[in-house]
């Protein structure tokens, strides 16, 4: 199973709800509305936060930087980490551990050849996590 599958199964305790519930969560946790905000994201990553060389080597064709449940938890604050966790039914720590797994994966599926694809609508967000989870 790939890494994006583990951490569906991790976050819903192997339940199989599926995708659309994690993804749903991490909208919200990421996003406006329905859809990801990932060029927000990664905007914020390169200011203020200092987390600029890692999301770039997430948009690079090489190996993508990790990122730490201390870095995850900076970046969101712990409100909306509690909120994404509670959305979820897991803990804070586990959902921040399991963010620092999925998010350079999310953000490399994201921009093929270094660049974002559209994240508009749900039924963007839906593609992109039937592309992940299948």
């Amino acid at each position: 199973m790939d890494l994006m599958g583990m951490a569906s199964d991790f976050l819903k305790g192997n339940s199989g709800e599926g995708s659309a519930d994690v993804m749903g969560a991490l909208s919200k946790l990421i996003g406006e509305g329905e859809s990801l905000n990932l060029e927000s994201l990664l905007e914020s990553m390169g200011g203020a936060s200092g987390l600029g060389d890692i999301a770039a080597s997430w948009l690079g064709n090489g190996e993508n930087l990790p990122i730490s449940t201390e870095q995850i938890s900076a970046l969101f604050g712990s409100e909306k980490l509690s909120s994404f966790a509670e959305s979820l039914g897991v803990d804070t720590d586990s959902a921040m551990e399991t963010i620092s797994q999925v998010l350079p994966n999310l953000v490399d599926s994201s921009s093929p050849d270094g660049t974002l694809v559209s994240m508009d609508s749900m039924d963007d967000v839906m593609n992109l996590a039937k592309r992940f989870f299948s």
